[in-house]
């Protein structure tokens, strides 16, 4: 209903809930320090149905969940659902940070569908996760690998019965090393499905469709998009 603003401060590691209407803010959290030994708050995405908000501590290689009740303005960092994307373990077995599979496990964006119940991570790396937001811990319950998504997306929107994701250029405040997009100026589109996510699929399944693809400066291509 737009009563709230959820920013986050990057650098920090910082998450402020606001009331939308006067501007004052409510309540700050701050992710916790990872494995990494480091923490950001790279962004912050609300449940629709409000119930929680998932925070991409990106260098801290962690996704964070904080428990909403907006109506109440009730705030709750919730520790037991954090996702520990360096030491974790994916549904098939296989470690969540790989480096032929998901090289490079800092969560980008965490872009949640209408249902509230999953959250579509990109990975910087390469590879993406898409997560039962609603269960503590939070669980995987798809697993993609960066040959079937590219790295460093962050943006996303529903429509249609699908979630459209993306996948970006290679920041240039990076090493040309760190694998986390193979063309500078590169950006695919991929479109999954709103079903079908559990912890007994194969990796890769439900299998994402490629949209559109558009490599570097002078190897630019498309793929045309199927209908729907």
């Amino acid at each position: 209903d737009q009563s709230h603003a959820v920013l986050s401060f990057v650098a920090s590691g910082h998450v402020v809930i606001f009331d939308a209407e006067t501007r004052t803010p409510l309540n700050c959290f701050q992710t916790t320090v990872g494995t990494t030994g480091t923490r950001q708050a790279h962004a912050a995405f609300p449940a629709p149905d409000g119930s929680y908000v998932l925070v991409a501590n990106q260098n801290g290689k962690r996704l964070e969940r904080i428990d909403t009740d907006f109506k109440n303005n009730t705030f709750f960092h919730n520790p037991e659902a954090t996702l520990d994307l360096l030491t974790c373990t994916t549904p098939s077995g296989k470690a969540c940070e790989d480096p032929n599979l998901r090289p490079i496990n800092w969560p980008i964006c965490p872009i949640v569908d209408s249902s509230s119940q999953y959250g579509f991570v990109t990975l910087r790396g390469g590879g993406l996760f898409v997560v039962d937001g609603k269960a503590t811990p939070m669980k995987i319950v798809g697993e993609y690998d960066k040959a079937t998504v590219k790295g460093n997306g962050c943006g996303g929107a529903e429509m249609g019965g699908h979630m459209y994701i993306n996948s970006g250029g290679s920041p240039v405040n990076v090493s040309s090393t760190d694998p986390h997009h193979p063309a500078l100026y590169g950006f695919d589109v991929y479109r999954f499905p709103l079903k079908g996510y559990s912890s007994a699929n194969a990796p890769n399944t439900p299998a994402p469709t490629l949209l559109f693809s558009k490599g570097g400066m002078s190897d630019s291509h498309g793929v045309a998009p199927t209908n729907g």
